[in-house]
């Protein structure tokens, strides 16, 4: 009985010895926030329907594309536009709510004979945790040039943005490149963003989330303290909101 005990609890001490070393700590606590992750709704788990916004008035024949959700006939032609920018680990339908079903935040103004004279568009671009993606300066910069192409600011003299989570720093990024540019004129047309819950200054999670998470967009919104790229982006968006207060717009 003796020569039975004796080896377990050798192995019983071993192996306090070994949950008690870091790498072994660390390990655990990645674990530990993949399972947050899940719980929370993080993690995509149908990876192959990232962005359900299949809608029949969307523009786009791409379904993870960036489309107008409602456009007037040429005839009409509005010239007031609403964009939405979901955030991270988000689609159109988890952050917005579900568009198909006509039940969102772009369906209520869709219904809204206020926002009659204002046409919609939905900001699509991917962001799963273990699914590689560009980060938030190159969404930035793809979103860019989408709206160029569809002759958003030849077409809108006021255009409004309404954000969640990273996508108000997509639309940072977005605007600043334009104050950098050679198209400052452009920001004359763009008149209000509304930014819900944007990390201006990091999130804690993004730090551990970046041990786990493929994503590059996740290390971008790591604190600003260890963070080189968000603070130059606030430096960035401070410079362009002083210059704004300068401007009389028509």
């Amino acid at each position: 009985m003796l020569f039975s005990i004796r080896p377990f609890r050798r192995f019983t001490v071993c192996w306090a010895q070994l949950i008690s070393h870091d790498w072994l700590r660390g390990c655990t606590r990645c674990v530990y926030l993949i399972l947050i992750l899940i719980s929370a709704g993080c993690i995509d788990r149908h990876t192959s329907n990232q962005t359900p916004i299949s809608s029949p008035e969307c523009l786009s024949e791409q379904t993870k594309a960036s489309c107008f959700y409602r456009k007037a006939p040429f005839a009409k032609r509005n010239s007031k536009l609403i964009i939405f920018a979901h955030g991270v680990f988000s689609t159109v339908a988890s952050t917005w709510g579900d568009v198909e079903s006509g039940n969102s935040w772009p369906a209520l103004l869709k219904g809204d004979e206020q926002f009659e004279s204002f046409d919609i568009y939905l900001m699509t671009y991917p962001s799963s945790c273990l699914t590689y993606g560009p980060s938030v300066h190159e969404t930035a910069n793809n979103e860019l040039e989408r709206l160029k192409i569809q002759g958003v600011f030849e077409q809108y003299k006021e255009i409004y943005f309404i954000t969640h989570s990273m996508g108000g720093l997509v639309v940072k990024s977005l605007l600043t490149r334009l104050k950098h540019g050679e198209e400052e004129a452009l920001l004359r047309q763009v008149r209000a963003v509304i930014f819900l819950g944007t990390p201006a200054q990091g999130v804690n999670i993004a730090t551990l989330g970046k041990m786990v998470c493929l994503n590059p967009q996740v290390g971008d919104m790591k604190l600003a303290h260890l963070n080189l790229w968000l603070p130059v982006l606030e430096d960035s968006w401070t410079l362009l909101m002083e210059g704004r207060e300068r401007v009389t717009l028509p």
